[in-house]
Parts: structure tokens; C-alpha cells; sequence
């Protein structure tokens, strides 16, 4: 037998990868409109559901709609209670999930194989039939009313409420800023209304990864694929229209702060856009991983925060970039000069072919990290299938990776980055 000798004083070769084959799942689609798609993992005996609904905080034409509906959910159907429901996904071992985006609610379901047609069932009920009691609504809005009423007073939150109203504007949905008084608002009827216009599964994209095989894929038709839904139109939402931002900054006061957060953005081209992948990698190397511009510079040099990113956010509306962090409360200009510094001279120098090559194989390998095995693939898929209908806008990346050049960096710094940027200050 022979053994292999590691020198853990030389570091590993570094390899370029130069091909990365995206996983393709099968796609099904049921006569009710519900849309599939499975990825199979033999290696598991475990399944992973998710469902994708249009509910997200764009559809929503009354304050915390969105995350009320899909907050309640799981407080009662009309076979269960909350406690049996609860206590079911106890007794099988499996992970109930919901979360929230801008365009988007996601519910998913994580068991063991044996076990997943009880939890299909229980996960359609919670789908498909929730009551939300009104002593349960009452409780858990007043515990996010709670919530809510502590988080307003940190900087970090109203850095990001200025922020997202000024890049958005006030009147669409991302820019409307939720009001105390909107917790006394919401109503039962309300979620019920908003439950039947956006949770049909005519809209539904329905993710399944793991170990799949004829029964799973029978009994998701069985449980989804085959009820009834009604004839209604898909759910409208407002069209954004660009709002002009303010040429200076925005400071928003908080007495006795001792830190300061600062957001910094601007609406930058959709994925479609030909450039849209080398503004990707530009962000990449502005402030999007660990050794960026602006972490060498304002975290390691400066010492000015703990932690400063940018990152490039792409919906199917709008896309637009964010650079984020909080400071000591003396430092907010001397961090805004920095940030300007960083961007000058991404616009007037040449980045090095080292550094380029260093973040290249970054990206690539976030992106093999993204697509190992079944779940993962599922995961970084979910919000390519619902924004942009597929994988494309990542193949798209994938190969502008291989050609981009220093010149290429400087051009995007000075063709996107120059001008037009929102910045606000909290503290």
C-alpha cells in the first residue's frame, strides 16, 4: 500500500477550470399549469420540495400582505391545527421552510424518502387549504409589530429604508416604507384574498431534488399536478419606472449613534444586457468577496469596519447594484472619500492580469460550490427559473469569464460606475 506525502508548506497547484457543465433537471408540466422540475440524487435517501409563488413584495397592493400570508400559513388548515401540524413534521423528522423576496415566496419541505408522501399531504394542506385563524394572526402580528418597532430605531435599518425608498420611489412596492400603524391594518380578509389571487398552482414553480423515482414524481401529480384551479389571471404588479435620485447625499440622524451605516447604489442593466456579466465580475472586484478593493482598503487598511460588500441584485423588473457597511460614527466621510478613491482608480488604471486571474477562479470556483450535487443545483437554480426562465444568464457568465480583460474591467468602471449614484447615511 502507498502513501501519498502532502508538503502543507507549498501551496496547491493552481488549476483553471475550463468547463462547467450545468446540471439540466427534467422539467414536467401538468395539466393544472403547475410547473416541474426535478433533479435526481441517488447518493440521498432524502427529498427536497419547493414551491415558488408570485407573492412576493411587488404583488402586494396593501402593507405586509406578502410576508403575512406566507407567515401564517402553517397556523392552521382546515384539517389541522397549528400544534398537529407542528408536531407531524416532529414526529417524521422533516424541515418546514418559507422565505420571502422581492418578486417571489418560497415554501419548501426537506424528509427522509420514506416518509414523504405524509408530508406531500401535509405540505398541499398548508398550500392549498390555510384558514388563518384570527387568534393566531392577532399574536404573531403583534409580535412583528414588536420586532419591527426595535429594529426602526438601528442605523443599519434606517440606512436601508431611505435607501430602498429613494433608489425605488416611495410609490412602488421595494420604496414603500411599512408604518407601525400597518400592523393594525392587516386583516384576516385580507390574507384570504391575497391566498386565493396569488397561491394557485397555475403559477407555482415547483422544485423537487433528491432521490426521485416513478412513486415520487405519481404521487406530486397525484397531490399538485391534478387539482383543480381556478381560471384567474396571472397577478399584476406595478411597472418601475426609475426615479431621479438625489445628487447629494442623504443623511438620516439617529441621536447619540455611535456607528453609522452607510448604502450606496444605483439601477444598473438587466441580465440581458451585453455587458451585464462583465458589471458582475466589475462588482466582484469592487466589493463582492473577501479580498475586494474595498475589504483591502476600508476593513484592512483603514480599519475603518468590520466588513464593507457590494452586490449586484437582478430581478425580472430591475437590477441594481448595493455597496453597504457600518463605521464608526466619525468615520462616514473619510469611508465616502475611500469608496470614491477605490472607484477613480478602477476607472483610470488597469487592473492587474494577477488580480484578474485571482478573482476569476474565485467566481468559478462559488459557482462548482453552488452546483455540487442535487440541493445545492436546486437552490442556485430557483431563482434563475423564476426571474429569467432558466440557466442562460449563468452559462452567459461561465463564458465571459474565459475572454475578459483589464481593459474590459476599466471600461465598465467608467461607462457604469462613474456617475449616478444614491447614497445614504444613518447615524
Amino acid at each position: 500500500m502507498t502513501t501519498t506525502t502532502i508538503n502543507r508548506c507549498q501551496q496547491p497547484e493552481v488549476k483553471n477550470i475550463n468547463t462547467i457543465n450545468l446540471p439540466l433537471p427534467e422539467y414536467i408540466k401538468y395539466p393544472n399549469g403547475l410547473k416541474t422540475a426535478f433533479f435526481e440524487d441517488e447518493a440521498h435517501e432524502i427529498i427536497k420540495i419547493e414551491c415558488l409563488f408570485p407573492a412576493g413584495l411587488k404583488f402586494q397592493n396593501k402593507a405586509l400582505l406578502s410576508n403575512g400570508t406566507l407567515n401564517n400559513l402553517r397556523e392552521g388548515t382546515k384539517s389541522f391545527s397549528a400544534e398537529e401540524i407542528n408536531e407531524s413534521f416532529d414526529f417524521y423528522g422533516s424541515q418546514f421552510y418559507t422565505s420571502n423576496t422581492f418578486e417571489y415566496t418560497k415554501i419548501g419541505l426537506l424528509c427522509l424518502k420514506k416518509n414523504f408522501e405524509k408530508n406531500i399531504q401535509l405540505l398541499a394542506e398548508i398550500i392549498l387549504h390555510p384558514t388563518f385563524p384570527q387568534e393566531k394572526l392577532t399574536k404573531n402580528l403583534a409580535q412583528k409589530k414588536q420586532t419591527f418597532l426595535i429594529n426602526k430605531e438601528k442605523v443599519t435599518q434606517m440606512a436601508k429604508s431611505s435607501f430602498f425608498e429613494h433608489l425605488f420611489g416611495s410609490d412602488y412596492p421595494y420604496g414603500i416604507r411599512t408604518q407601525e400603524s400597518d400592523y393594525d391594518n392587516i386583516t384576516r380578509a385580507d390574507l384570504i384574498d391575497f391566498h386565493q389571487k396569488h397561491y394557485q398552482l397555475q403559477f407555482c414553480k415547483m422544485i423537487v431534488s433528491g432521490k426521485i423515482d416513478a412513486n415520487t414524481k405519481s404521487l406530486i401529480k397525484k397531490t399538485f399536478g391534478t387539482i383543480e384551479t381556478k381560471a384567474t389571471e396571472y397577478p399584476k404588479s406595478p411597472v418601475f419606472k426609475a426615479p431621479t435620485l438625489p445628487q447629494e447625499p442623504v443623511f438620516v440622524k439617529k441621536e447619540n449613534a455611535l456607528q453609522s451605516a452607510i448604502m450606496m447604489g444605483k439601477i444598473m442593466p438587466m441580465p440581458k444586457h451585453k455587458d451585464f456579466s462583465k458589471i458582475k465580475l466589475f462588482t466582484t472586484i469592487l466589493g463582492g468577496y473577501f479580498g475586494s478593493r474595498l475589504m483591502k482598503n476600508i476593513r484592512e487598511d483603514k480599519g475603518y469596519t468590520y466588513g464593507i460588500g457590494a452586490s449586484l441584485v437582478y430581478l425580472s423588473d430591475v437590477c441594481f447594484l448595493s455597496i453597504s457597511s457600518e463605521v464608526k460614527a466619525e468615520f462616514n466621510q473619510a469611508t465616502l472619500n475611500e469608496i470614491d478613491k477605490e472607484l477613480q482608480i478602477l476607472q483610470t488604471e488597469l487592473i492587474s492580469q494577477e488580480e484578474l486571474n485571482k478573482v476569476v477562479n474565485y467566481i468559478q470556483s462559488v459557482i462548482l460550490q453552488s452546483l455540487d450535487g442535487s440541493f445545492t443545483s436546486s437552490n442556485t437554480f430557483s431563482h434563475h427559473w423564476f426571474t429569467n426562465d432558466g440557466w442562460w444568464q449563468l452559462d452567459d457568465y461561465i463564458n465571459a469569464l474565459k475572454t475578459i480583460s483589464p481593459e474590459d474591467i476599466k471600461e465598465m468602471a467608467n461607462t457604469y460606475f462613474k456617475s449616478d449614484w444614491l447614497t445614504v447615511v444613518a447615524g
